[in-house]
Formats: C-alpha cells, structure tokens, sequence
C-alpha cells in the first residue's frame, strides 16, 4: 500500500466499510445538492434574470486546496507574492 502511494503521488486512505458508506452519502448527498442549485441557475437564467455584469465563478474549494499543494509537492512551487 506504502509503495503504491509513493509510485503514484496519491494519498492512500484506508477506512472501514461503515466509514467508506458514510462518507460516500455524504459525497452523494453533496452532488445533489450542487445538482439542484445548478437547476435553479439554470432556470434563472433561462428566465433573463441573470446578471450579465457580474458572471458567476463556481470553483470547487476543495480541489483548489488540493491544486495548491500539488504545485508546493511536485513543482516547487512556495507562497510567493
């Protein structure tokens, strides 16, 4: 298990089956909620209500976090201003 993680970069996370379930409804029950917001946009947009001025911006914080330390990780790369 060690090796394949250091082969692939991935962070390997063993759980037991009642935490793997839990966690996969939680994801599932994240994804519909975002499938229903997205609905409601959608709508209002086909509607006429969206602000043209101001687009919306939709980024996953979580990948971002995880973009962030791969960059710190693989590339190098600091918190440089």
């Amino acid at each position: 298990m060690r090796l394949a993680a250091r082969l692939t970069g991935w962070r390997l996370d063993i759980a037991s089956e009642a935490e793997a379930d839990a966690a996969r409804e939680a994801y599932l029950a994240e994804r519909a909620e975002r499938g229903s917001v997205e609905a409601v946009a959608e709508e209002a947009e086909e509607a006429g209500e969206a602000d043209e001025a101001a687009p919306a911006v939709d980024f996953d914080p979580d990948l971002l976090r995880k973009l962030e330390e791969f960059k710190r990780e693989r590339l190098g790369g600091g918190e440089e201003a």
